[in-house]
């Protein structure tokens, strides 16, 4: 059933961001593969502007934040599991977040993976 396999993807995108929320916490900044990534992506404006006040002590706050975001999906993740639980979510609210959670999961894939290319763990 769709209710199914919205708990399924519910459960397992709440492990990836746990698991990424770790990878996060330890990470640290790297100069080398932050300047390696400029190069690479000259041309991509969005990109670079996520990048372009990085350094040392910016590393942290994006950290922060980025572990920040992260949490209040697992939270929100977390809250849609006990609504399945409890039967209290609505049939048709299912579809829309299935929906959701494939945007988060983009979103998150995409945020996480220039974070990799600009840290070090």
């Amino acid at each position: 059933s769709k209710l199914n396999e919205l708990k399924k993807q519910t459960e397992d995108l709440v492990k990836d961001l746990e698991s990424k929320i770790e990878k996060v916490k330890k990470a640290k900044f790297d100069k080398d593969k932050l300047e390696e990534f400029r190069k690479e992506n000259k041309e991509n404006k969005d990109l670079l502007d996520y990048v372009e006040n990085l350094k040392d002590d910016t590393f942290a706050k994006l950290q922060k934040e980025f572990t920040d975001e992260l949490n209040t999906f697992v939270e929100d993740l977390k809250e849609i599991l006990k609504e399945i639980e409890k039967k209290e979510l609505k049939e048709e609210d299912v579809e829309d977040h299935i929906e959701q959670n494939k945007g988060i999961s983009e979103l998150v894939k995409e945020q996480f993976t220039i974070f990799e290319k600009v840290s070090k763990y």
